[in-house]
């Protein structure tokens, strides 16, 4: 039995494997589906491509991206904290 992270954070310019692949893999797989995600990139034609797909409390991220940035998001994500 594998536990399921509260909080994904994806780049999507990934050096071996595109992010978008691993995206839609995490998808696919019925215990990642309510999952958030907060998907980072520098490039805005992959947040449109992935619109279609992207899950209600899934959130992008235009890179660059500050900490506090990224903190807030999670706090926001999660008002009660994380696990």
């Amino acid at each position: 039995d594998h536990k399921v992270p509260d909080l994904v954070v994806l780049d999507m310019n990934l050096p071996h494997v595109s992010g978008h692949y691993i995206y839609k893999k995490l998808r696919s797989e019925e215990r990642f589906v309510a999952m958030p995600i907060i998907i980072a990139t520098a490039n805005s034609l992959i947040a449109e491509a992935l619109g279609p797909d992207m899950g209600p409390r899934d959130h992008l991220l235009i890179k660059p991206i500050s900490p506090t940035q990224l903190r807030n998001i999670a706090r926001n994500m999660f008002p009660s904290g994380i696990k």
